[in-house]
């Protein structure tokens, strides 16, 4: 049996073992690339079979290729997770030439001969007729191939852990015939032409394992997400449009990501701003809406996108721009006196009817003119402070603004003050300004 492996290896011109093997995941969110550098067995001088114990370069063939070559296709198989798809063909970027086309027959042989185990599957690819080389340098060989394929990761991100496999058979007289691994998947003696369906890793390599163990590769997942619930928004007006960045798995890099995005909107304009995601879970983001004044009622699409590199992810949400911005009442109440810490006490209601929350300011102002302390005794309205505020639907909050230097003075002196109150948000369709007035008094004394 050795000597009819060695005699089909003489007459196989495809003994090609994995030189090197990498993987990238492209701009950190991307598909798994993985680099199989492959070489011929024949070109000693350059061609090392990787993780070879004593550097040997034969293969599971265990012999050279002949010179010249016989024409010959290249196997090569990925045994991956189920949940990871089968890649597209893979492909070679130093020798375009040569094509790669899925091989049912080859995943099939290969599951048979050496079952890919639980929550695993194998794939296969035989390339297009080569030839392959034996150092000679001879017209149509190929002495060393970098081939490439890339794994689309799917929800969840779960880890990539594969096994990358090479092997060659002769072209023979039909080269679209079924791969057929017989018995053993490493030597087919029982078929002319000859098949190896693994010549690398070769057992001097994987010892006991037949195929070798998996490379563990840890990968990332970006998804956006939103509420199916159109969002509404009042023609000239800028509409935040909400939606949630979900990053999964951890491949141990960060990343700053693009927000932007497009829109149905006759002329309107939409502009996010960068997100800065890095460990797994769930991220809040918007894009706003410009949406112009002469923008008929109705329902639109606004299409958000974060992108990193070369990678986009894209969610689509509904806008229905209304004819006018409704007024909304938001309940306030005002602290009669400044805290020790010079403060005036605001509290602010966002009422359930709004939306999308509530999101403005309060300035005080006092109500009528006054003589400013170091101003040349001239009266003017001053301002006192200024402060803002973000609030849910149906909640409340409590601001504590800063009285200015100028402001404690007049209280000090006068012991109280007429403030107005002009309290002004914008989000969306709820819009609304409004003034209070209020007495304000100056902090309590220690006792």
């Amino acid at each position: 049996m050795a000597a009819a492996t060695a005699a089909c290896a003489c007459l196989l011109s495809g003994c090609v073992v994995i030189q090197n093997v990498s993987e990238q995941q492209v701009d950190g969110v991307g598909p798994v690339r993985v680099t199989v550098q492959l070489c011929s067995s024949g070109d000693d001088a350059a061609c090392v079979e990787q993780g070879h114990p004593s550097g040997g370069n034969e293969g599971n063939a265990g012999a050279d290729q002949s010179s010249p070559p016989a024409p010959t296709q290249l196997l090569i198989g990925f045994r991956i997770p189920d949940a990871y798809a089968a890649p597209p063909a893979p492909t070679s970027a130093d020798h375009p030439e040569v094509t790669f086309t899925a091989s049912p027959s080859y995943a099939a042989g290969l599951e048979a001969q050496s079952p890919s185990g639980p929550g695993q599957q194998w794939v296969g690819f035989i390339s297009s007729t080569t030839g392959m080389g034996n150092g000679s340098k001879a017209p149509g060989t190929v002495d060393a191939m970098t081939v490439t394929a890339g794994f689309a990761v799917p929800a969840g991100a779960p880890p990539f852990n594969y096994r990358p496999i090479v092997g060659a058979r002769s072209a023979g007289s039909d080269p679209t015939r079924a791969v057929n691994c017989n018995e053993t998947v490493t030597f087919n003696g029982q078929s002319a032409p000859t098949t190896f369906c693994v010549d690398s890793p070769s057992t001097a390599v994987t010892g006991a394992s037949a195929l070798g163990t998996n490379r563990p590769v840890a990968v990332r997942g970006l998804a956006l997400t939103a509420t199916p619930a159109p969002v509404k928004g009042a023609r000239g007006t800028r509409v935040p449009v909400p939606f949630t960045a979900v990053l999964s798995g951890n491949n141990g890099s960060a990343g700053l990501f693009t927000v932007a995005g497009t829109t149905t909107v006759p002329n309107g304009v939409v502009r996010g701003r960068r997100l800065p995601l890095s460990g797994p879970g769930r991220s809040p983001a918007l894009v706003r809406v410009s949406v112009p004044r002469s923008t008929r009622p109705g329902t639109y699409l606004v299409n958000a996108t974060v992108t990193q590199g070369a990678q986009t992810r894209t969610i689509t949400r509904s806008l229905v721009v209304t004819g006018k911005a409704a007024k909304l009442k938001l309940g306030t109440r005002f602290g009669s006196r400044l805290d020790r810490r010079g403060r005036s006490a605001v509290t602010i209601s966002c009422p359930a009817s709004a939306e999308q929350g509530c999101v403005g300011s309060v300035t005080l102002n006092t109500a009528s003119r006054v003589v400013v302390p170091a101003a040349k005794a001239k009266r003017r309205v001053l301002r006192l402070g200024k402060a803002r505020f973000r609030l849910k639907a149906g909640t409340k909050g409590t601001l504590r603004i800063k009285v200015g230097r100028k402001g404690r003075k007049i209280l000090r002196t006068k012991g109280k003050l007429r403030v107005k109150a002009t309290i002004v948000t914008g989000r969306g369709s709820t819009t609304a300004r409004a003034g209070r007035f209020y007495t304000l008094r100056v902090a309590k004394k220690k006792r």
